[in-house]
């Protein structure tokens, strides 16, 4: 199972809340992914991972990154490879990382 998460307090302690309750069910079959990573010098996507890492999740080696792209594509009804916007192939590349962990 893939969760994700965006590296805000609000959102690691629901996190927190579902892998309590999924190891409670005795799943141990699941890992964290961060998206909505904002861009440096922001380190909240750092400082989340490291919080993370450290109580013990498992997490994905890389995460997605916060890019106008993205709702730019939505907005589109296409993927975000598909539109000729700022971050649109990091976006892409991100995602293709991500599956690449999942399917190596």
């Amino acid at each position: 199972m893939v969760i994700p998460c965006t590296p805000d307090t609000m959102s690691i302690e629901a996190l927190v809340l579902t892998i309590e309750a999924l190891r409670g069910l005795g799943s141990e079959q699941f890992k964290v992914l961060l998206t909505v990573i904002p861009p440096r010098p922001n380190r909240n996507g750092e400082e989340a991972r490291t919080a993370l890492q450290s109580a013990g999740f498992p997490l994905f080696r890389s995460g997605i990154p916060r890019y106008i792209a993205f709702s730019d594509a939505a907005s589109a009804g296409a993927l975000v490879h598909q539109i000729k916007k700022e971050g649109a192939t990091e976006g892409w590349e991100a995602y293709t990382a991500i599956g690449q962990e999942i399917l190596p």
